[in-house]
């Protein structure tokens, strides 16, 4: 009613609202009035999420190698995050105006899968570890 309307946040959800460009409020897992013709809303997950990675590379002796793994990652710098990426809210609340969101676990299987191929001489030991 009157365009004022009010918002509560999953315990693992950090919130911000602007103003006129400004951060006006943020936090973990809080809830708010706000006036919404005049404000922006943004969702950053703070929960562990996962990645699951499949490499296919060839090695220097013509060999297939195939590497599986899992990584878990979690947003440390949400303020940071939310300047790189579009996190915002649409009018309703219930989904992100943008895809980057969805981007996000696509630009940690990018960064993830540059494999370089080095010699063996690149995983030597240091002096005084096992090698192990």
């Amino acid at each position: 009613m009157f365009g004022i309307k009010y918002i509560k946040a999953q315990p693992n959800t950090y919130f911000l609202q602007y103003k006129k460009g400004k951060v006006i409020r943020e936090g973990t897992g809080i809830s708010f009035f706000y006036f919404a013709p005049v404000s922006s809303l943004v969702a950053i997950p703070m929960a562990s999420m996962d990645l699951s990675f499949v490499f296919n590379e060839v090695t220097s002796d013509f060999q297939d190698l195939c590497i599986q793994g899992d990584v878990s990652y979690r947003i440390i710098e949400p303020r940071k995050l939310a300047q790189l990426l579009n996190f915002s809210l649409t009018p309703d609340t219930q989904s992100y105006i943008s895809e980057d969101p969805e981007k996000l676990s696509k630009k940690n299987y990018q960064s993830n899968s540059g494999i370089n191929k080095v010699s063996d001489t690149a995983f030597a030991p240091e002096k005084g570890t096992s090698g192990i």
